[in-house]
C-alpha cells in the first residue's frame, strides 16, 4: 500500500454479516424479555422467522438513512402488527422483537411516526404499552378500503393518520390470504416501500379449480382471475409480482427457506429516488445472505442467539 492511501474496506462476508445481524438480537435480548414480562405476550413463531425480521431490521435502516437525508422525515405503518414479540419455539421459546419492534429499535435514524394496524384488541393494548409512541389502530386493514364512511378502521383510516407529502416503510405480513389485493394496491399507490409476505396459495389453488367457492377469495387475493392458469407456488407468485409491478418502479422477491421443503417470499416492492440508485446494490446484497440461510444454519444462528454455541459454522 501507498504511503498515505486509504486501505480498502474489506467486503464482509456472508459469517460477517449473520455475526452482526446476531449480535443485534443478542443486545435486543434483555429489553425483548423485559417487554415480555410486562405483556405476557408473544407470537408463536417459527426459527427461520429470524431470517424475515433480519431483512427487515436492515432494510428500515438503510430506508430512513436515505429518506429522511433526502426528505426529512418517514413514516412506518404494518398491517398486522401482532403483540410486537414472537417467541421462537423451536429454540427454547426464544423471546425476539417482532416486526413492530425491529422497525422502532432498529434504524439508526428512527421512524417520524408509527402506525400499527391490528385486530385482537389485547394485542393493542401490548403494543399501547411496549410501543408508546405508536398510533395502534384495532381494526382490519381490508375493512375500510371501500368504505369512505369512517364506520371502520383500517389501512384507509392509517393512511390518514400520516402528514401528507411523507413517505412510508408498509410491511404487509398477514396471516395467510388474510389482505385482499385492494388493500395492497392502496398501499402500493402511496408514496412508500412496501415489503409483502407472500405465502403459498398453490393449495388453495388446487381447491378452487375442484370447488369453485374458493375461486372469489382467490379473484379478491390476487386482483385478477388470472390465478387459474397458475399450476406452482413460483407460478402464483409472478403472477402477484406482475400485479404489484403496475404501480412500483422495482419489485423483487426474496426466498425465506424453511425447514425441508418449506418456504414463502418476501415480496419488496421500491419506489425509485432521484439520483444515484446506489442502494439497490445494498438491498441484493441483503437478500443473497438472507437466501443463502437454509434451516441448518437458522437453526445454527439460533443457539448462537440463545449461547448454546459460541460461533457461527463451529
Amino acid at each position: 500500500m501507498k504511503p498515505g492511501s486509504t486501505p480498502k474496506r474489506r467486503k464482509k462476508t456472508y459469517k460477517d454479516w449473520w455475526m452482526e445481524r446476531l449480535n443485534e438480537l443478542h443486545g435486543f435480548d434483555a429489553e425483548a424479555k423485559n417487554l415480555y414480562a410486562v405483556t405476557s405476550l408473544a407470537m408463536e413463531a417459527d426459527s427461520w422467522a429470524i431470517l424475515k425480521l433480519a431483512f427487515l431490521s436492515n432494510y428500515a435502516d438503510m430506508y430512513t438513512s436515505i429518506i429522511k437525508s433526502k426528505i426529512g422525515h418517514a413514516y412506518y405503518i404494518d398491517t398486522n402488527a401482532g403483540c410486537g414479540l414472537d417467541m421462537i419455539q423451536d429454540v427454547g421459546n426464544a423471546i425476539v422483537f417482532g416486526s413492530p419492534l425491529v422497525a422502532a429499535r432498529k434504524p439508526k435514524k428512527p421512524f417520524d411516526g408509527y402506525v400499527l394496524i391490528e385486530k385482537k384488541a389485547e394485542y393493542c393494548d401490548a403494543l399501547r404499552k411496549i410501543i408508546p409512541q405508536a398510533v395502534v389502530v384495532n381494526g382490519d386493514a381490508n375493512s375500510d378500503v371501500g368504505d369512505l364512511t369512517g364506520a371502520t378502521l383500517g389501512l384507509r383510516h392509517a393512511l390518514s393518520l400520516v402528514p401528507a407529502g411523507t413517505p412510508m416503510l408498509i410491511l404487509i405480513d398477514p396471516y395467510g390470504m388474510d389482505i385482499r389485493w385492494r388493500t395492497v394496491e392502496m398501499a402500493l399507490k402511496t408514496w412508500s416501500d412496501v415489503i409483502i409476505n407472500f405465502q403459498s396459495v398453490s393449495r388453495v389453488v388446487g381447491s378452487a379449480l375442484r370447488n369453485e367457492k374458493y375461486g372469489n377469495t382467490l379473484t379478491d387475493f390476487f386482483g385478477t382471475d388470472a390465478w387459474r392458469a397458475c399450476d406452482t407456488y413460483e407460478d402464483c407468485l409472478e403472477l402477484y409480482m406482475s400485479q404489484v409491478r403496475k404501480h412500483k418502479d422495482i419489485v423483487f422477491s426474496i426466498r425465506i427457506q424453511g425447514r425441508q421443503a418449506y418456504h414463502y417470499y418476501l415480496i419488496v416492492a421500491i419506489k425509485k429516488t432521484s439520483g444515484d440508485q446506489g442502494w439497490i446494490g445494498f438491498i441484493e446484497r441483503m437478500k443473497e445472505n438472507v437466501e443463502k440461510a437454509d434451516a441448518n444454519d437458522v437453526e445454527t444462528f439460533m443457539n448462537i442467539f440463545s449461547n448454546k454455541q459460541q460461533t457461527l459454522f463451529d
